[in-house]
């Protein structure tokens, strides 16, 4: 992903990201899923993906991350660090994904 690809992600994540800082992780994941029908970058389907995790909705989450991964491999290294997986670490349909 080129540096400008990058930003964008980052960029259209900014308004959403306050919502997952709240701990309001089912509405952050909501409101990104609108993104992603309009803009389907990897690091929003990341980042909703780790809402899900933490919001308990387990099968969308790793939906999603195998969506990230998909669009942009190093996801799946970035999953493995990222402790908003904490919850679903130990689901059989994450550790296949994440390896």
């Amino acid at each position: 992903m080129s540096d400008s690809e990058h930003d964008e992600g980052r960029e259209l994540w900014a308004p959403i990201h306050p919502l997952h800082e709240a701990g309001r992780y089912a509405e952050a994941a909501e409101r990104g899923r609108e993104v992603l029908e309009v803009h389907p970058h990897p690091r929003v389907f990341f980042n909703v993906a780790c809402c899900e995790s933490l919001a308990g909705l387990t099968t969308d989450a790793v939906e999603h991350l195998r969506r990230a991964i998909e669009l942009w491999e190093p996801c799946r290294e970035m999953a493995k660090q990222e402790p908003d997986f904490d919850p679903i670490r130990e689901e059989a349909a994450f550790e296949a994904l994440v390896g």
